[in-house]
């Protein structure tokens, strides 16, 4: 279904999303409580300490719905 480069190129980005979001402070989560925090740095996680458990479909659905609404949140963020 997915191709392992695809795979690990998804699982590095979920990484990196989740290693940003975890370094945020309390106080800017607080701000912005309408992002789901916990539930990003909770993937990003399971993506550094159980890759095996990884399921490609919830990840997919992930990139197709929630990285979209994040993705506007960080242009506004940034003014663009």
């Amino acid at each position: 279904m997915y191709d392992e480069t695809l795979q690990h190129a998804l699982s590095m980005s979920i990484l990196t999303i989740g290693e940003c979001a975890n370094r945020l402070s309390d106080e800017f989560k607080d701000r912005h409580s309408h992002i789901e925090w916990l539930q990003i740095v909770a993937v990003r996680n399971i993506a550094a300490h159980g890759y095996w458990q990884l399921d490609m479909r919830q990840i997919w659905q992930a990139i197709e719905e929630d990285i979209p609404v994040l993705n506007e949140f960080v242009r506004e963020m940034l003014g663009k």
